[in-house]
């Protein structure tokens, strides 16, 4: 840029914060080493002032320090230099975004699949990556992948949230422990994978970083962009104040990620993809809780009801056992009872489908309410309210006495055709006595 450019920037200056004189002496001292080469006036209207200040861009940038003008009494009509700062910006912004699109959208093939935008994509970014189709039109939309109507801000989310299989702050129940032995053989075992459960992983350290030999340089190049390329762009996008150090920053950043993107891996190994599979499980089941409920509902649509209200019964049908055991004498029903383990037949009678694994495997991708809506639909609700019932008592000690009233029976007349048979031995040798007999057997009558 010339030295000897000039450029224009003009305030609107609440007339009740100044008076034109006052105005007037207030930038002659905030600017007073730049007075020579400085050319401005001041104009009064009816409830504002006018200040209009031309000088070279170094000064004109520096009018925004020294003037410390605030925004509740004062506005900036005019900004040449801004103007062209942030022309010169964008150029520099949209070969940045290009560049880090594409190697992110050939990174997520590879690693994830040609679905991976509506696999692992959170429901509030396709929305709004939607809106922004339908704006689009179909005839833009069909050429182009979803990832070309992200917001650059959505587009770093995605590739820079961080997940963890187990949080801090997070409760370990008694079914993280017993899994988290199945696969542990000693103490060094489960310390070593606790801490890779407790890793904080994101697409960008620790799948992406795969594609560098140099990984400390892509991770500082996040850095960059967060802090620096990120915000500047908002400054652009939307007509902010930008600094002509601001230019110079993102111009610094572009080579930068020329350079780090170029010497990026086409693709990675088959090693390299298994050994970064446990961090795209950890980050796919951070994901799950943000996917769309509707599409989880189509998936869900497809399920018998019939078979759901099947598979919350309880594994062995309490009608059919009866039927089974009555067909039995009581003696054998004693020893076939006498063979079963009582924790077994427990465990037998409890629903077919364990209720803490349906939690556990439901939580958090299905969301709570609509599967409440969906099981009102599937099951009959008495049906669920007795099969709740045995699942929390798994056997009902009177109701299995109610079920099955052929024990008693059976038992209740075994024992009168054993005391009927003791009268007629006792009757036999006995001297007759008709009405002590007759007293003794309406005894055993009211007896039995």
């Amino acid at each position: 840029m010339p030295s000897d450019k000039t450029y224009t920037i003009e305030y609107w200056i609440e007339i009740t914060r100044f008076s034109k004189e006052q105005l007037e002496n207030h930038v002659k001292q905030s600017l007073d080493k730049f007075l020579e080469n400085i050319n401005f006036d001041i104009q009064e209207k009816a409830n504002y002032l006018i200040l209009r200040i031309v000088s070279t861009e170094e000064i004109i940038d520096t009018c925004h320090d020294q003037l410390k003008f605030e925004r509740e009494w004062s506005f900036r009509a005019k900004d040449e230099l801004g103007n062209l700062l942030r022309a010169k910006a964008y150029p520099v912004l949209a070969e940045i975004e290009l560049r880090l699109r594409s190697f992110i959208s050939q990174a997520m093939i590879d690693v994830l699949g040609f679905d991976w935008w509506n696999s692992f994509i959170s429901e509030n970014i396709q929305k709004r990556v939607r809106d922004i189709e339908a704006k689009a039109g179909k005839n833009q939309v069909k050429f182009h992948h979803p990832i070309e109507f992200t917001f650059f801000d959505d587009l770093i989310v995605i590739v820079t949230t961080n997940f963890q299989a187990w949080s801090d702050s997070q409760a370990v129940t008694v079914t993280d422990l017993s899994e988290l032995l199945s696969v542990c053989n000693s103490i060094e075992d489960v310390q070593r994978e606790v801490n890779n459960r407790r890793k904080i992983v994101s697409f960008w350290d620790s799948v992406f970083s795969d594609y560098f030999d140099d990984k400390e340089a892509w991770i500082k190049l996040k850095e960059n962009i967060e802090k620096s390329i990120i915000p500047i762009r908002n400054k652009v996008m939307h007509h902010r104040l930008m600094r002509r150090y601001e230019l110079g920053k993102i111009e610094e950043c572009r080579d930068e990620v020329k350079r780090v993107l170029s010497l990026a891996k086409t693709t990675l190994s088959d090693v390299e993809l298994e050994e970064i599979q446990p961090s795209i499980k950890i980050i796919i089941d951070g994901l799950k809780p943000q996917l769309d409920p509707e599409l989880l509902k189509k998936a869900m649509s497809g399920i018998d009801p019939e078979f759901i209200k099947k598979a919350m019964q309880p594994a062995i049908d309490s009608e059919l056992l009866k039927k089974a055991m009555s067909g039995l004498g009581s003696e054998l029903r004693k020893k076939a009872m006498s063979g079963i383990d009582p924790e077994l037949l427990k465990k037998a009678m409890q629903p077919a489908i364990d209720s803490e694994f349906i939690k556990k495997a439901m939580q958090p991708a299905i969301d709570s309410e609509l599967l409440k809506k969906a099981m009102q639909s599937a099951i009959d609700p008495e049906l669920l309210k007795k099969t709740m019932q045995s699942m929390q008592s798994a056997i009902d000690l009177e109701l299995l006495k109610r079920r099955m009233p052929e024990i008693e029976l059976s038992t209740s007349q075994e024992k009168i055709d054993n005391d009927e048979d003791n009268m007629k031995a006792e009757s036999e040798t006995d001297e007759p006595d008709s009405g002590s007999n007759s007293q003794s057997n309406d005894e055993d009558d009211s007896n039995n």
